[in-house]
């Protein structure tokens, strides 16, 4: 069976079970995972899924454990997708006679394994932005310091991932009003961060986009932003946007209020909620 073949079969089994697509592509990063550590073939189409795929399935338990170690930190939503996404995937190959049930055995308990579910706390306090941005003006080499801080600050305030914000020009950022205006939605912001920007569009003028960041410049940030860590978790561009999620989903009593400006739906917001049941108590006593 070569790989193509391999995977319309199981596209065709995962819409038998009617899973969603991030099924898809956490199963597509694990071959690619596979094909990296086993120095293989530059693709996955190129991949031949014959005996020797097999005894890579059946006999490296540490190309899992690999693949499971660059998820280390990642929030507990993202790892119970993963989780869904390999457990699918491998029960697959068992119904394909690619591994066999010792192997699926092993692999369930290791996916269930406290060690790897075990989540850890992403959020970052305000006060620790300063030293964040002052790690990456001493390790990113950009002349204007303003513009580390306003992007980092940005991130942290809005919820908007780096994505939307290098496609953002300044017309769409009234500091007047406090707000920024997307396609979909409107993003208030605090007074913070107006200085902040202000700061920074006064060193330099608009050429790109709002903040004059480049793929490569994101690409770089990304890379060194994750030296730098918090309660001993690498700092993420993601991390930094989820902590406007879980700060004024804890502030706000106002669902709606939280769905209008970060453009999520209640079941895309419940990763943020609290959820220990002593923290619960407490604010339902205080109702």
């Amino acid at each position: 069976m070569d790989a193509p073949s391999f995977i319309t079969e199981y596209d065709r089994y995962l819409k038998n079970i009617r899973s969603s697509e991030y099924i898809t592509k956490y199963y597509i990063k694990y071959l690619e995972h596979i094909i990296k550590k086993r120095h293989w073939v530059d693709s996955i189409n190129n991949i031949l899924i014959d005996d020797g795929f097999k005894v890579v399935l059946n006999n490296n338990m540490n190309i899992l454990y690999d693949y499971l170690d660059t998820y280390q930190y990642a929030s507990g939503n993202v790892k119970r997708k993963i989780n869904f996404s390999l457990k699918t995937f491998y029960i697959f190959c068992r119904k394909v006679n690619l591994i066999n049930d010792e192997t699926i055995d092993e692999i369930m308990i290791v996916l269930k394994g406290t060690k790897w579910l075990k989540t850890y706390n992403r959020y970052i306090e305000s006060d620790r932005l300063d030293e964040i941005i002052t790690f990456l003006n001493a390790y990113y080499f950009i002349p204007n310091p303003y513009k580390i801080k306003a992007i980092i600050y940005f991130m942290y305030y809005t919820g908007m991932n780096y994505i939307d914000i290098r496609n953002l020009t300044r017309d769409k950022i009234d500091l007047e009003k406090r707000r920024v205006y997307l396609k979909s939605r409107v993003v208030f912001f605090n007074h913070k961060l107006k200085k902040t920007i202000e700061d920074y569009f006064n060193t330099e003028p608009e050429i790109k986009n709002a903040f004059n960041l480049t793929r490569h410049q994101t690409t770089l940030l990304m890379s060194r932003i994750k030296r730098y860590k918090v309660k001993k978790v690498p700092v993420t561009l993601n991390r930094l946007k989820e902590c406007f999620f879980i700060r004024n989903l804890k502030k706000c009593k106002n669902p709606l209020l939280i769905q209008t400006i970060t453009g999520r739906s209640m079941k895309g917001l419940e990763q943020y909620y609290e959820k220990d049941l002593d923290k619960l108590q407490k604010q339902f006593d205080s109702l």
